[in-house]
Protein backbone atom coordinates (compact mmCIF):
# COMPACT_ATOMS: atom_id res chain seq x y z
CA UNK A 1 0.00 0.00 0.00
CA UNK A 2 3.17 2.55 0.44
CA UNK A 3 4.33 1.19 -2.69
CA UNK A 4 3.73 4.54 -4.82
CA UNK A 5 4.90 6.42 -1.40
CA UNK A 6 8.12 5.02 -1.71
CA UNK A 7 8.69 5.17 -5.47
CA UNK A 8 7.31 8.90 -5.19
CA UNK A 9 10.51 9.50 -2.65
CA UNK A 10 12.64 8.10 -5.17
CA UNK A 11 12.53 9.73 -7.90
CA UNK A 12 11.61 13.14 -6.48
CA UNK A 13 14.13 16.07 -6.07
CA UNK A 14 14.84 16.34 -2.28
CA UNK A 15 13.36 19.54 -2.12
CA UNK A 16 9.59 17.94 -3.28
CA UNK A 17 9.97 14.55 -0.94
CA UNK A 18 7.50 15.93 2.00
CA UNK A 19 5.25 18.03 -0.47
CA UNK A 20 4.74 14.44 -2.24
CA UNK A 21 4.17 12.85 0.96
CA UNK A 22 1.83 14.71 1.99
CA UNK A 23 -0.18 14.92 -1.03
CA UNK A 24 -0.48 11.18 -0.91
CA UNK A 25 -1.18 11.05 2.99
CA UNK A 26 -4.28 13.47 2.16
CA UNK A 27 -5.60 11.77 -0.81
CA UNK A 28 -5.39 8.58 1.36
CA UNK A 29 -7.18 10.11 4.25
CA UNK A 30 -10.11 11.42 1.82
CA UNK A 31 -10.46 8.35 0.17
CA UNK A 32 -10.62 6.64 3.64
CA UNK A 33 -13.63 8.93 4.51
CA UNK A 34 -15.34 8.56 1.34
CA UNK A 35 -15.36 4.90 1.46
CA UNK A 36 -16.18 5.42 5.49
CA UNK A 37 -13.20 3.52 6.55
CA UNK A 38 -12.13 5.28 9.56
CA UNK A 39 -9.11 3.76 10.07
CA UNK A 40 -6.73 6.13 12.65
CA UNK A 41 -3.75 6.57 10.96
CA UNK A 42 -0.42 5.84 13.15
CA UNK A 43 1.79 8.19 10.69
Amino acid sequence: MDKEITYSVTVASFGQKQTIIHEVHEVKENTKELSGDHVSSTD
